[in-house]
């Protein structure tokens, strides 16, 4: 599996988001047809997890979240606390900072 920045790709998007929204970051990432929106936040990051096509399987949610675990800084941010939603198509992980 390999996660690919399209962050470029959605100028529009990010700057819509980062002038209506709290978000500090914006980065998007695709996973083949899964679409991840990491957002960083004053209290807290949020990996938004999407595919329009099926519902997300464990091992892509478990790939996306080991690989920002290894990109987020540990003394930075709360991995014991990480909140995880989900809906058909979506899987929503909230990463506290401490």
């Amino acid at each position: 599996m390999k996660l690919i920045n399209v962050t470029n790709s959605h100028a529009a998007f990010i700057t819509k988001q980062l002038a209506t929204t709290a978000a500090n970051l914006l980065k998007i990432y695709t996973l083949g047809k899964t679409t991840v929106i990491y957002a960083d936040y004053h209290d807290y990051a949020q990996l938004t997890i999407t595919n329009d096509f099926r519902n997300i399987n464990d091992r892509e949610a478990d790939f996306i979240t080991q690989r920002f675990k290894q990109k987020l800084s540990k003394d930075r941010y709360d991995f014991a606390k990480v909140a995880y939603k989900e809906a058909p198509g979506l899987i929503a992980i909230t990463i506290p900072k401490k």
